[in-house]
């Protein structure tokens, strides 16, 4: 990336899942095809684990299909994937319904039965959100938070107080070997951290665009409502949280039980409403500045306010199936049925809808080379600070040279190696097109001793060549030690849950 001189975004961002369209891409498989399977991938993945988790919350096939289509046809979803492109967070989502499925069985079974089946799907479902989108990780952990303490007396019960210790070690762990070199990258002084304090009012919502019926495939995020881009729950959901109000308050009339089912419904009905509040322009997000710097630097640090669409589409989904079943038990199944079809129906028009106004509206781009997309890096959020990306067009090596020379350069699969001389009495630098992240390294070839390391022009890596050198260099990227042992963590992690998981529910069968 960026000309070769390198980006750091594996170290920031998961790249598990991306293993997928890159085996498909070095099999020959055109690059926006690769996009294209991995996309509609997503999409299965979504429907199938929407369907399995809200089956498990419902026990029932037609609900659970019900909320799998309202979920996967829902229109911030659609926004994510269609306009936005944004691959980390479309990926994420398709692993909310996991994480809610997985605390409603912690929540709702009883404190003596726990194991772990009933946490396992928080733990793979917040490995999911980890491997995919950072920011979607935040989220999650703030709402995980909120629950935890909505439901403090449960949440306090040993065994469900350990069952939940064990879900966030076996998630650390499995997860170690990408949250560890993360948090260790975060220590370098990228834009990301040096950026001001986002101020993030301005792209807020408006309620108009939150509960419109029908949305457009197009627009961006900017001031005002004019050619901005969907933001909505979608009508299907805006009529799945209407059925469970109702059923709320008519729950004396329709005799509904208040058990721990529909309890769980109330909570994720105001979680909506809480996530939709989060994402208005008018919630004062530029005054937490004004209050404490520090904090707004954690809570701003969504960049967008709408990102609380998000976690509102998975609440709201899970109110819409809870009420329909409510409405099965007070009504009978045949109503419970109909409003299933009337939502699916909603759900494929109102996607329809939005689909029809995308494909015809999106332009065709064309690219010829690599030197159209090398420097396109989004936001430059992981360059390191001050680093003029402008002056990146030119791959060269720079010294010297009344004193150095430089031979046979070659610059393979990450690794730099060249014949380099220096007749003069001092150390003399020698820049490299290659950006100064920690973690690179350089020795003489012929010796082995180390060669150091310092930050040159525009941060690339600068060589400290001794005086009167005569030698071959290599220059690669060395993975610390550390690193290394949280990969085999991780590996040997995965290994033992689902060895777990088995011997679990083989213990299941026998009994």
């Amino acid at each position: 990336m960026l000309n070769g001189y390198g980006y750091a975004t594996p170290l920031f961002y998961g790249q598990l899942f991306l293993y997928f369209p890159a085996l498909l891409y070095n099999l020959a498989v055109p690059m926006q095809i690769c996009y294209q399977i991995y996309a509609i991938t997503v999409n299965i993945a979504t429907c199938l684990i929407a369907y399995y988790s809200f089956k498990g919350i419902a026990k029932d096939n037609r609900i659970a299909a019900t909320g799998a289509a309202a979920y996967t046809l829902s229109i911030y979803r659609f926004t994510n994937q269609m306009v936005r492109a944004a691959v980390g967070e479309y990926t994420a989502m398709a692993f909310f319904p996991l994480v809610t499925y997985g605390f409603f069985r912690v929540y709702t079974k009883k404190e003596d039965t726990i194991g772990i089946k009933d946490y396992l799907p928080i733990v793979l479902g917040l490995s999911g959100i980890i491997q995919s989108h950072v920011l979607s990780c935040e989220l999650t952990a703030i709402f995980i938070l909120a629950v935890c303490i909505i439901n403090f007396k449960k949440t306090i019960a040993v065994r469900r107080f350990i069952a939940l210790a064990k879900a966030a070690a076996a998630t650390l762990l499995i997860n170690l070997g990408f949250l560890l070199p993360f948090l260790d990258s975060m220590t370098m002084d990228v834009q990301v951290k040096s950026a001001p304090v986002n101020r993030i009012q301005l792209h807020g919502t408006y309620l108009v665009q939150v509960f419109a019926p029908f949305q457009l495939g197009f627009g961006g995020s900017i001031e005002g409502m004019r050619d901005e881009m969907s933001y909505a729950l979608g009508l299907s959901l805006t009529a799945g949280v209407t059925i469970f109000l109702i059923c709320y308050i008519m729950q004396k009339e329709w005799n509904i039980e208040k058990n721990s089912l529909f309890i769980a419904g109330i909570q994720c009905a105001i979680l909506t409403m809480v996530c939709i509040l989060l994402s208005l322009r008018f919630f004062p997000w530029d005054s937490i500045q004004g209050y404490s710097e520090p904090l707004a630097r954690i809570f701003c640090m969504i960049q967008f306010p709408w990102r609380y669409l998000a976690p509102a589409t998975v609440f709201a989904t899970m109110a819409t199936v809870i009420g329909l079943v409510a409405v099965k038990e007070s009504k009978g199944r045949q109503t419970a049925y109909a409003l299933c079809m009337a939502i699916c129906i909603i759900a494929v028009i109102t996607g329809g809808f939005y689909m029809n106004i995308y494909t015809n509206g999106t332009d065709t781009i064309s690219v010829f080379g690599d030197s159209d997309v090398n420097i396109e890096i989004g936001k430059d959020e992981y360059l390191l600070k001050d680093t003029v990306k402008g002056e990146l067009n030119q791959r060269e090596v720079s010294f010297d040279r009344n004193v150095i020379m430089v031979s046979d350069y070659q610059y393979e699969n990450g690794v730099t190696t060249f014949g380099c001389k220096n007749t003069a009495d001092v150390e003399k630098p020698v820049e490299l097109p290659l950006l100064n992240y920690d973690n690179y390294y350089a020795y003489d070839v012929d010796t082995g001793e180390e060669i150091g390391i310092m930050n040159g022009t525009n941060n690339r890596v600068s060589l400290a060549v001794p005086a009167h050198f005569d030698s071959d260099i290599k220059v690669f990227y060395k993975i610390p030690v550390i690193w290394k042992v949280a990969y085999v963590i991780s590996a040997v992690s995965v290994i033992f849950v689902v060895a777990a998981a088995v011997r679990n529910r083989r213990k299941e069968r026998l009994n």
